[in-house]
């Protein structure tokens, strides 16, 4: 399915659901098991059953992998069903909506050789603002679906 939205009016309406979602959106509701080795972190997280999530925006893009579950997800690009296996890369710059319609376990793997707590991890890997995206590398494309 195409979203046929124009790109910053899709971006304000997953930010306004981003932000409907914040009471049951947060850290708490999703715990992060992490996994370093070098020059690799991993991310893992358990979305439950009936879950509809907002990710982060991502500096750099990153291999993840659906190990359990079924779902869907929607970008800009459109939305895209899953279920597990499923493993895809993820460009910069994406936005993704996730609904989890049964038990969903989703681990991101990104270069990095930095070690810290679950925040500190966001805060090295993501951003808040499409405008705060690093300007090299950064496109629209998802790599693959």
């Amino acid at each position: 399915m195409e979203i046929d939205l124009p790109v910053e009016e899709f971006r304000a309406n997953m930010f306004a659901l981003k932000d409907s979602l914040l009471p049951y959106n947060s850290p708490a509701h999703f715990p992060v098991t992490q996994h370093f080795a070098p020059g690799v972190y991993g991310r893992e997280v358990l979305l439950p059953a009936g879950t509809l999530a907002i990710g982060k925006i991502h500096k750099t893009g990153h291999i993840s992998v659906i190990s359990k579950g079924r779902g869907s997800f929607i970008t800009e690009n459109g939305r895209v069903a899953f279920e597990a296996p499923y493993t895809f890369v993820s460009a910069p710059g994406v936005m993704r909506a996730v609904q989890a319609d049964t038990d969903v376990i989703w681990t991101t793997f990104h270069a990095t050789d930095a070690v810290g707590t679950p925040d500190e991890m966001r805060a090295i890997l993501t951003v808040e603002r499409f405008e705060d995206l690093p300007a090299v590398g950064h496109n629209r494309t998802e790599v693959s679906q």
